[in-house]
């Protein structure tokens, strides 16, 4: 009698074994999915629109001739264009997601920002939206728009973004920005297409690993 309590006690216990490596087993493909839900919120957060504290928020405007406002002034879109185009400079994969061009008339709060960049308490300007990544294991030095050309012959460089977001410089291994670039231009509504020239990639060496590329937009 003792012999058999001995032999079922023994058979239960491999019993609960087994279902505790089964249980183990099926947990697994569920941390695998929280551990690819985590990349993708950490993807995710990287082109989080972020509203300029310079401008009014343009987000809403799709349609050509409306108009937003709000404390940093009133945002009248000209011409938009969504776009998705994409560009490879070496380990950097670039998308411009969208480009707009805007009357801005800015509060007066904001006047003397503006007047580094303008005398004209409103003008028109070209905003491009864009999203980068390095997809290397090594830094690079890019900058997503050196220039910028409009269809009317205007030039601009990287210089004349009032945006500000710190989008040119170096990008860590995998690291990934998301932002835009604003130019104050003449004549907005004229504008019939763009052109941007990226940076080249440089490595840490300050060595080209890859020349800057063009890339034309159509409104």
């Amino acid at each position: 009698m003792k012999r058999l309590s001995l032999m079922i006690a023994l058979l239960l216990a491999a019993g609960c074994s087994n279902n505790a490596s089964l249980e183990t087993i099926n947990k697994e493909p569920a941390a695998a999915a929280k551990t690819e839900t985590a990349v993708e919120t950490t993807e995710a957060a990287a082109v989080l629109y972020v509203p300029n504290p310079q401008v009014t928020d343009d987000q809403t405007l799709v349609k050509e001739n409306e108009t937003v406002s709000d404390g940093k002034g009133e945002l009248t879109l000209l011409r938009y264009q969504s776009a998705d185009e994409q560009v490879q400079v070496g380990p950097v994969q670039m998308t411009l997601n969208e480009a707009k061009v805007m009357h801005f008339t800015p509060d007066y709060s904001m006047i003397d920002f503006f007047h580094m960049y303008t005398h004209d308490e409103q003008f028109d300007f070209v905003k491009v939206n864009v999203t980068f990544k390095n997809t290397s294991d090594e830094p690079v030095k890019f900058n997503p728009v050196a220039h910028l050309k409009t269809s009317t012959g205007e030039m601009k460089t990287w210089e004349d973004d009032f945006y500000l977001e710190e989008l040119a410089g170096t990008l860590e291994p995998g690291e990934r920005k998301s932002g835009s670039m604003g130019f104050i231009v003449e004549k907005g509504e004229t504008i019939e297409w763009i052109g941007l020239l990226t940076s080249d990639a440089v490595n840490g060496k300050n060595e080209i690993i890859e020349q800057g590329k063009n890339v034309r937009l159509d409104f």
